[in-house]
């Protein structure tokens, strides 16, 4: 599968790197780079991103952090664990990231979100919100979400029936790689007539 098998845009949505892994490198589904790509990202984060024009994407303080060794920068809603922001070059072009994601979602593009959420909370709850805050800034995209959740916790999970909706929870995550790539080519596999 490539990039010019199907008419939808594939953007990640973050909340981690392994998302961009399978859909840029592995599948090879998205040329371009986007804000959410190799860095941590809340849901909650994003629906703030896209309704106060990504204010706080970056740390108030550029001052990196050492965890596992390693120097990383983080925020309210994000994490940088591969990227310097001290130095000014990711900087801009983490910028224009972002005006690319602003411009894709003014376009008529139909576009395909792809989100992978953690295991300890689950953040299906907050799609209804994701939506709304797509739609108020963006009315006109066309878009399905992909929501794939390695939550394991007991009770019970979120559903929609919303046909722009795909949500799935995973049951491990030792084959993530695989089942991200699975369900990625599943969700292009379906009819995309119907859109919100």
């Amino acid at each position: 599968m490539n990039i010019e098998t199907h008419n939808e845009r594939i953007v990640s949505i973050g909340g981690w790197c392994g998302v961009s892994l399978v859909v840029r490198k592995k599948m090879a589904l998205c040329r371009e780079a986007f804000p959410f790509d190799y860095i941590l990202s809340s849901f909650q984060g994003i629906i703030h991103f896209l309704r106060d024009d990504f204010d706080g994407f970056f740390p108030d303080q550029l001052l990196p952090c050492i965890e596992n060794g390693r120097r990383q920068f983080a925020g309210p809603h994000t994490i940088f664990p591969h990227h310097d922001l001290q130095n000014p070059m990711v900087v801009k072009a983490f910028k224009r990231r972002i005006r690319r994601f602003l411009s894709l979602l003014a376009q008529e593009d139909p576009v395909l979100f792809v989100r992978a959420s953690g295991a300890y909370f689950d953040e299906a709850h907050q799609i209804p919100e994701f939506i709304s805050a797509i739609r108020e800034r963006f009315p006109a995209l066309k878009f399905r979400l992909l929501f794939i959740s390695h939550y394991q916790g007991e009770g019970k999970k979120f559903h929609t029936t919303n046909p722009n909706v795909i949500i799935h929870y995973l049951d491990t995550e030792a084959s993530w790689e695989e089942d991200y790539s699975r369900l990625v080519g599943e969700a292009l596999g379906r009819n995309g007539s119907n859109r919100l």
